[in-house]
Order: C-alpha cells, then structure tokens, then sequence
C-alpha cells in the first residue's frame, strides 16, 4: 500500500499482509457471513448501515466454468464429474481457506437461477445507487422493444 489511497475494495486474501502489517484496516465485508482472523472482527455490510438504513447486500466473487454453445450431453456429465470431483478434493478445500472463498458449488439449474438472481439483485443495487438507468438496453431487448 502506497499510502494513496483512503479507500480500497478488494479480495479478502490481497488485503491479509497489510492487515497484519498494520498497513490496512478492514471495515466491512462483502460475503454473507463474518470471515475467519484476520477479518473476525470486521462486520459484514449486513450488519451494519450507513446514514441509517440498512445495507442488505452481498457481493459474491465466483468463478465459473462454461464450454461452447451444443455440447453433448455425455460432455456435459463429464465436466460435472470432474468439476464436483475437484472442489471435493483436499487441495481445493486448502485453498478455499486460504482463500476465503465461499463453498458454493453450482452446476445446471441451479447455477442458472443462482446468475439469474445475482443479475436481479446486482441490476436493482446499482439503480438504487443511481449508477444506472432504470431501463438498460438488456432490459429493453429482453422485453422486444426496439432498442
């Protein structure tokens, strides 16, 4: 940290050796829940409010996995196995400490309603904010209006 900045939104883990430096202070986290030292005691937006509402949100950063458009059914058992195979694995669950990465696997349905959601919340967080229009252009499109 250059010291240039008051304020900075970052991963939990890129922020962990100036934490523990003294460089950095956490003041709120993004996930849904309290994260392990060092954040122990950093509370969630969640649990806190500014100028006296409530902050009820939470801003994942997932990955994800996707192949091209068409892909065999066979294909797609294949890549599930692997994928539900690999973040069963004692390596992904170190890292997903270290990390402090949520464990939240999703593949089919459920990952579709999860971006469907996610696209939801994050559209109407961000209109609230008054960073973007009430009607954007996918919504529009969406809808068959011309654009």
């Amino acid at each position: 940290m250059a010291g240039n900045s008051d304020v900075a939104a970052v991963t939990a883990a890129s922020a962990v050796a100036d934490m523990e430096a003294g460089r950095l202070r956490a003041v709120a986290l993004s996930s849904p829940a309290r994260l392990p030292r060092p954040y122990a005691g950093t509370p969630t937006w969640r649990e806190q409010s500014w100028r006296g509402r409530a902050v009820d949100c939470v801003v994942a950063s997932w990955r994800g996995v996707s192949g091209p458009p068409r892909l065999a059914p066979e294909q797609i058992a294949f890549w599930r196995t692997v994928l539900s195979s690999a973040v069963r694995s004692g390596r992904w669950r170190s890292d997903r400490v270290r990390h402090f990465w949520t464990d939240m696997y999703l593949d089919g349905e459920a990952l579709r309603d999860y971006l469907e959601r996610e696209r939801v919340d994050m559209h109407e967080m961000l209109s609230q904010l008054g960073l973007i229009a009430e009607e954007t252009t996918r919504d529009r499109v969406s809808h068959g209006d011309d654009a």
